[in-house]
């Protein structure tokens, strides 16, 4: 379990960017949680914020917190602007 990428080219990439940030945020939609793909380039230890769309399984949540991450559900708190 972790960050996995379909591809080894795009993992490698990932891996080298987060090895040379300061911080490291990852934007990943519902529907990513849970998916394995071919190769591993990352652990959720690795993350420093996730933003993402929708709230995760709580056994998820639990995991992420474990690991302190940061994790941002896009749209919550956001007020709608009146034109």
């Amino acid at each position: 379990m972790g960050l996995t990428s379909a591809h080894e080219e795009d993992g490698m990439l990932k891996k080298k960017m987060m090895q040379q940030a300061r911080q490291v945020i990852v934007l990943a939609d519902h529907t990513k949680f849970g998916v394995n793909g071919f190769f591993h380039y990352g652990s959720f230890a690795d993350i420093d914020v996730l933003i993402t769309d929708r709230e995760p399984s709580s056994d998820f949540m639990q995991l992420l917190q474990e690991k302190g991450v940061e994790i941002v559900i896009a749209g919550e708190g956001e007020e709608e602007e009146n034109d």
